[in-house]
């Protein structure tokens, strides 16, 4: 390329030889023996500038040069650039480049020049009137503590990192798309001005940003300024978010959905840290923030890029969506991340975008249509179905169903347990989401009677234990499962063991007492109506003449009086047979029906009480109970949910039924319960054994697990003989020997297995027993004890 300037140089040089005066002999060093001119504008240096090669730099060899580089390999070079003077010759220059040079100062007048590189320099001021149509500057670490900008309107880049600058200007650069001035001192910065920025890096300097007018913006750097807020409600097309180092304690990030990659790490401050509304994040990097507690991930991430959170030492709560909880709990356990409770249960709907599916169920008690005079009605199934997975969703207090969703075909279909004496509009219906854009569709549901059919069941729910000494709580609770309105003419009546108790009060009034029987008369029942009320008893102490010790039995019976034309007359009365307990732990399930049940109950509905207390030392804000249902032994189809102590969100999904209270704020102590009903599998042979067990979560801590509630289907107990409650068997759990003893001589002892099937048995003649459990595998058996005064059957736990 150089020898084709040759014969133009040459002609012209006879007309104007003008040799530009260069003082700094390593300036002219480099420009007569370096390849650091573009003589094209084509981005490659075509060679020196003395194209004559005559040793000087002429003005016409100068002028032709449209891009120059002079840039050194650091400032301590012995080629080091000190003086520029001679460099005004390249009038034509679009690109000029003097990084890491000994330049103290720079007043070149070029106005074609638009970029400009000065970094490593030695500039205590840079002062840029002779270049008004400077585009790109970059300025770093140049010592500057002053940076007039007030000539070059058309700055588009703006580099000027680490250097001393405590204020800077650029309220007139309208054209300014990006901006880096980390490591100067700046304690403000006017950006109001500037809304073309897409880029903008601050760190590092003292000072809270306003970003809110940068509309544009698509990557932030601000790490280390110290900051205890951010707010970045406009800035909807940031993909990039870089802030590292920061002061934060408790901090939130709105909804910005182009948002894909964060930093944040290296703060000592924060402790919660919430990214639920970035529904497009792809990569993160939560690293080295010893105290964060909790860190909210629960945005519809269903890709991940590069994530680390390590470093993160004293992390407890980790909220994912439910499909993310498997798969970060073992990235948490990959990082050397142990004891952090990953769950799903910040919030209650879907991270990121999702679709809905809602509506009311509304009862047509008039046949005159659905409208606003008809009743609605709470923990009213709807099953779903997208040709996948199986779930449902109850109805709330205000009768509205709601399914959260993403793409594909969803079939809907009301579950009642007479179907066929209603008339259900629609009957079954499907919804189609192409995209997952946050759409909702709406079905309401009316329901009117088909015929007369009357059918009411009633259930006693014990909500809290029956322990020696002390007062017991039962929950009546009844509901009406005909098409009619149940007329409670004859009420509730209940009977117990008056020896054992004394009757206490009672939430609804009490019409007629006599010994061991109470009687309450309970307002008409709407179809699909379930109320409940409470009784309190004072169990026998005991050291009272009729005493009541652990493991007694207290038998209740209830019995709802109504119409002769119930169609299902075997769920009017239930049967309690409640065993009294000591010590208890308060979050625990139960089935109602006891863990021995008649192989001819198989197929039929067990009732479950679940209970909850809060026994920590704050208000629990939300309370998730979670139990999974075994398909092997139950038909989760029938799950109904017969009544729950505050309002709650039912649902299920596959085998998982979830019941959420949200905003119940339960106080310290404060206790509630779940009911539930379902049927097992009537294939079940007799010796089956189910079970169930629930998980509890109160806010964000880990689960409290209850016990397994089992129950086997066998018939243990021997008619001929009472119960001889003097019989005691411990310890239980054991890990080898059990001790047996009772008021009355033993007569035989006989050990079961799950299944029903007799391992042994043992005869005798005295009061006092030892069983030797140590070549038994660990497990669940039951023993059965003959006594001359009756039979004692119970679960016996080999540890």
């Amino acid at each position: 390329m150089k020898n084709l300037y040759l014969f133009f140089l040459v002609a012209v040089a006879f007309t104007n030889a003008q040799t530009v005066s260069i003082s700094d002999t390593n300036f002219k060093a480099r420009l007569i023996s370096t390849n650091c001119a573009d003589f094209d504008n084509d981005g490659v240096y075509d060679g020196d500038v003395d194209t004559n090669n005559d040793g000087e730099i002429q003005n016409t060899e100068a002028s032709l040069v449209l891009r120059l580089n002079l840039n050194n390999s650091n400032i301590f070079s012995p080629n080091s650039i000190s003086n520029i003077t001679g460099i005004e010759a390249f009038l034509n220059l679009i690109e000029l480049n003097f990084q890491n040079n000994l330049i103290t100062s720079f007043n070149a007048n070029i106005p074609s020049l638009q970029i400009l590189e000065l970094s490593g320099c030695q500039l205590n001021s840079l002062d840029l009137t002779g270049v008004p149509n400077l585009i790109n500057l970059y300025c770093n670490q140049c010592g500057l503590n002053s940076l007039n900008l007030n000539s070059t309107p058309n700055l588009i880049s703006i580099s000027c990192v680490y250097n001393q600058l405590n204020t800077l200007s650029i309220s007139g650069l309208s054209s300014l798309t990006s901006l880096d001035v980390r490591g100067n001192g700046l304690t403000s910065l006017d950006l109001s001005q500037n809304t073309s920025v897409t880029s903008l890096n601050l760190g590092d300097n003292p000072f809270t940003p306003d970003v809110s007018n940068l509309i544009n913006l698509v990557g932030l750097e601000c790490s280390n300024m110290g900051l205890t807020t951010i707010d970045l409600t406009n800035n909807i097309n940031l993909t990039t978010l870089s802030i590292n180092g920061n002061n934060f304690t408790n901090l939130t990030l709105p909804n910005l959905p182009l948002l894909n990659t964060i930093f944040c790490g290296e703060s000592e401050t924060i402790t919660s840290l919430n990214l639920n509304a970035l529904s497009g994040l792809l990569t993160f990097r939560i690293e080295n923030n010893p105290n964060l507690l909790e860190l909210y991930l629960k945005n519809g991430m269903t890709e991940f890029g590069n994530i680390s959170l390590s470093g993160n030492s004293n992390l407890q709560y980790l909220c994912v969506d439910d499909f993310n909880v498997t798969g970060l709990t073992t990235f948490l356990a990959f990082s050397g991340l142990t004891g952090v409770n990953v769950s799903s249960y910040c919030s209650f709907t879907p991270g990121g975008n999702y679709n809905t599916i809602t509506g009311t169920v509304t009862f047509d008690a008039n046949n005159n249509g659905c409208d606003d005079n008809d009743i609605v009605f709470p923990n009213f199934r709807i099953n779903i179905n997208d040709g996948t997975t199986a779930g449902a969703s109850f109805t709330g207090e205000n009768g509205n169903y709601k399914f959260y969703t993403q793409t594909g075909n969803f079939n809907l279909t009301p579950a009642i347990e007479n179907p066929s004496w209603f008339n259900i509009t629609p009957s079954n219906f499907s919804v189609t989401f192409l995209d997952t854009n946050n759409n909702t569709t709406t079905q309401n549901i009316c329901i009117t009677p088909v015929g007369i059919h009357d059918d009411v069941e009633i259930v006693i729910v014990p909500t809290i234990p029956a322990r020696p000494g002390f007062d017991a709580t039962y929950k009546i609770v009844y509901k009406n499962k005909g098409n009619t309105v149940a007329a409670m003419n004859s009420g509730i009546s209940l009977t117990f063991n008056d020896d054992l108790m004394d009757y206490l009060s009672s939430t609804q009034t009490v019409v007629a007492q006599n010994t061991g029987f109470l009687a309450f008369n309970v307002a008409s029942l709407l179809p699909f109506e379930s109320r409940s009320f409470e009784i309190v008893f004072t169990i026998n102490a005991p050291t009272d003449q009729i005493p009541v010790n652990i493991n007694d039995v207290l038998p209740f019976s209830a019995i709802i009086n109504v119409s002769n034309n119930d169609q299902n007359i075997t769920d009017n009365s239930f049967t309690l047979n409640q065993i009294v307990v000591g010590s208890y732990d308060p979050n625990d399930i139960t089935c109602l029906e006891g863990d021995i049940v008649s192989p001819s109950e198989i197929g039929n509905y067990l009732h479950y009480n679940i209970r909850f207390e809060n026994t920590g030392t704050a208000a629990a804000e939300n309370i998730v109970v979670k139990t999974e249902i075994n398909p092997d032994e139950f038909n989760i189809n029938t799950l109904q949910l017969l009544n729950a102590s505050h309002a709650v969100d039912a649902r299920i999904r596959g085998n998982t039924i979830e019941f959420i209270f949200q905003g119940i704020f339960l106080e310290t102590g404060g206790h509630g319960n779940v009911l539930l009903k379902v049927k097992t599998k009537p294939s079940l042979q007799t010796g089956a054994l189910v079970k169930n067990k629930a998980n509890i979560y109160f806010d964000y801590n880990f689960p409290i697990i209850t016990n397994d509630a089992v129950t086997v289907f066998q018939t243990l107990s021997n008619p001929d003989f009472e119960i001889d409650k003097s019989v005691k068997i411990y310890p239980n759990p054991t890990n080898s020997l059990v001790n047996i003893s009772g008021d009355f001589n033993i007569k035989s002892i006989q050990l079961f297995d799950v299944q029903g099937r007799l391992l042994q048995t043992t005869l005798l003649n005295d009061t006092n027993a030892t069983l030797d459990l140590t070549p038994k595998a660990k497990g669940l058996y039951f023993i059965k004890v003959i006594s001359e005064a009756g039979i004692k059957v119970e679960k016996l736990i080999k540890k």
